[in-house]
């Protein structure tokens, strides 16, 4: 390619390709793509971008096509690789400006000379870092931001590299350059200070902040993946969180001061443990003490946790320090102040909920507590509490005692205080289930005194239906309700007809799976069911409604079907004509649906419930089993049938069974064990 006098053509086409016409901007494109394999092209694109008196945005479409080529063709072995000599003039080019005025080419051309760098150093661009380093101790405000921009990106990509022999070379590059870059960070810092105290003007208070907040950048990767043991250095142990404030370059600062202590626990957790005690101390003056929350803002957290650590001297003295600091009247206070703080939800909380309730619940899941206030909170409220649960769950039954009171509408704050209250009870319910405490009791009073209960039995019975109603919307708290259920029909050897109204409504609910209860009642309520047919001497109207309930419930789930066989075996021994009448046909249909399915231990039940069929009216059990036998007589189950199974005779079968059976060839060895009956 003539690079004189193709230049202006490039620059041309760059502009049509700025273009927001689709009619000029594709061919632009489609030219581009052509010219990205011609040798100098990339040379032009490079001066286009070096020329600040030309269009930003022809200079923009520039850089990124530039960006985009590095990635495809910089490499030697790369099909259509750029040529050495070009590449040398371009990483000489990138060397030699860091005066670039608009801020978002500038980040583009930092990552420009990063993309290179993670390729070529240090073999083939011995002179970057001393270039680099040389730049940004220069005088001139906009070349100094503009090489710590550059550094910060190259950092960033060579830290990235994992191979022992890189890792090597970026320790030894962080040593050499890691005391120069602290100092560096704390003069910024201390300027940026020093600025705000003395009332500085606005651009010099951000230019400042902006370079610690680059120079801290570089040292964050320079700490993670330049140490071996990070804590084993003088310079690292500087790092530490200052409590300063601003506006969003600000936060900035500060997050990324938080990030290299996150950064450093995540990967060298015992370089952390000397910073535990003042992070914690950090930690809950600005999130749970009256002075500091004032300074909150909305990304200041995240809640992390120490990471369990494997036998090493270092990690009793990291336990030490988190008890010694989390004493109970801290945790309490915390407990306390996440609740009737951070748990309330505000205003625009509430305008969403009202406008957009889907993106309220999306922001409530997930990896949503990376990145959100209340989500996070939760989260930390869940860990804390479950560490410490001892402590808070006398703090939060407190919290509920006190807010167990009627609150009149109008009443807003007292609503969404006992809303926050709620919710923690919501979050830590599983530790809380032996608390939910007077329903274990009784479960345990039932189940050791049994049949001795009985006198006392009308107390109880009028305690839990009342008790039911008001757990409607407490799911956890009615499983306790019904395995108490459980317990008190084996201690009254039977349902007392008071009890029914009550009771098999409750069945009911737990076994129809079109309710959303049943995710959490099921189990409990089929053992319910399986004892009231336990204690049942004939069927009822009430219970074979029930059983409509077991067709759907077997189809849709194989998790409970051992409990459902064996209450539908139940329902047939104590109403076989009417079972196989109205919903045997559909059971049968079902089951055999689910044969291929099961393994030996199911396969066994359901046998013995077809066996129940034709066994307890043989003709018309025969005619109902009907559909699934053929299955079961053209699988190979000879060895199940010999070690688990009575298979009935054929005198109980009904004729055209039988014809059926002597005529399939694949049964033939089901007749060699009917001779035995």
């Amino acid at each position: 390619m003539d690079l004189s006098s193709t230049h202006a053509v490039v620059l041309d086409v760059l502009q049509r390709a700025s273009s927001q016409n689709p009619d000029i901007l594709k061919p632009a494109e489609a030219k581009l793509k052509e010219w990205e394999t011609q040798p100098g092209f990339y040379t032009i694109l490079f001066n286009i971008i070096s020329n600040h008196s030309l269009d930003v945005n022809v200079r923009w479409i520039a850089v990124l096509y530039m960006k985009n080529g590095i990635d495809r063709y910089w490499r030697k072995n790369a099909p259509n690789a750029i040529s050495e000599e070009e590449k040398q003039s371009i990483r000489q080019g990138l060397l030699c400006n860091f005066s670039e005025p608009i801020s978002q080419i500038a980040v583009q051309r930092a990552v420009l000379v990063s993309k290179i760098a993670r390729i070529d150093c240090p073999r083939e661009w011995p002179e970057l870092f001393p270039t680099l380093l040389q730049a940004v101790e220069s005088p001139d405000g906009l070349i100094q931001h503009r090489s710590l921009l550059t550094l910060h990106h190259v950092v960033k990509a060579i830290s990235s590299k994992r191979l022992a022999g890189d890792r090597r070379l970026f320790q030894e590059f962080t040593s050499n350059i890691y005391t120069f870059i602290l100092n560096l960070w704390n003069n910024f810092t201390e300027a940026f200070v020093r600025d705000i105290m003395q009332n500085a003007g606005a651009d010099v208070i951000t230019a400042n902040l902006e370079k610690a907040l680059l120079t801290l950048r570089i040292l964050r990767k320079l700490t993670v993946f330049g140490f071996y043991k990070p804590h084993e250095s003088h310079d690292c142990k500087q790092i530490k969180g200052k409590g300063i404030y601003l506006l969003e370059l600000c936060e900035k600062f500060i997050i990324h001061l938080t990030k290299v202590l996150l950064s450093v626990l995540d990967t060298h957790p015992f370089s952390f443990i000397d910073f535990i005690q003042p992070s914690l101390e950090f930690t809950v003056y600005y999130l749970f003490t009256d002075e500091g929350i004032n300074f909150l803002f909305e990304r200041f957290y995240k809640a992390a946790k120490i990471p369990e650590m494997t036998k090493h001297p270092e990690t009793l003295r990291a336990y030490q320090i988190k008890q010694a600091f989390f004493q109970p009247q801290t945790v309490s206070d915390m407990c306390r102040k996440l609740v009737v703080h951070y748990f309330i939800l505000t205003q625009d909380e509430l305008d969403m909920w009202d406008t957009d309730p889907e993106a309220f619940s999306n922001d409530e899941c997930g990896d949503s507590w990376k990145y959100s206030l209340r989500p996070s909170m939760d989260t930390v409220f869940v860990t804390v509490f479950h560490e410490y649960k001892g402590v808070l769950i006398p703090v939060v039954l407190e919290l509920v005692a006190d807010t167990n009171v009627l609150v009149p509408p109008e009443d807003m704050q007292g609503i969404l205080r006992k809303d926050a209250v709620y919710n923690a009870v919501g979050l830590c319910a599983f530790d809380l289930y032996d608390e939910m405490q007077v329903l274990n009791v009784m479960t345990l009073l039932l189940e050791r005194m049994g049949s001795t209960i009985q006198p006392h039995s009308e107390s109880l019975i009028q305690y839990l239906p009342h008790l039911w109603q008001e757990s409607e919307d407490h799911n956890m708290l009615r499983c306790a309700i019904v395995a108490t259920l459980v317990q008190l029909v084996k201690a009254l050897g039977g349902v007392k007809s008071d009890l029914n109204p009550f009771l098999l409504p409750i069945i009911q609910l737990g076994t129809d799976i079109s309710q959303n209860a049943i995710v959490y009642l099921l189990e409990d309520s089929l053992d319910l069911w399986l004892t009231v047919l336990e204690y049942s001497t004939t069927m009822t109207n009430e219970l074979m409604q029930l059983f409509n309930n077991m067709a759907p419930l077997i189809e849709s789930s194989t998790e409970n079907l051992r409990q459902c066989l064996i209450i539908c075996l139940v329902h047939l021994l104590l109403a076989p004509e009417l079972v196989m009448h109205t919903q045997g046909s559909q059971i049968i249909q079902v089951c055999d649906g689910l044969m291929a399915d099961l393994k030996n231990e199911g396969i066994v039940v359901l046998m013995r419930l077809v066996e129940t069929f034709i066994r307890a009216v043989p003709v018309l059990g025969t005619e109902t089993a009907m559909p699934i036998l053929p299955r079961i007589f053209q699988t190979d189950w000879t060895m199940l049938f010999t070690r688990f199974v009575r298979l009935p005779s054929l005198e109980i079968m009904s004729p055209l069974l039988r014809t059926r059976i002597n005529h399939r060839p694949r049964c033939r060895f089901l007749r060699e064990p009917f001779k035995k009956y």
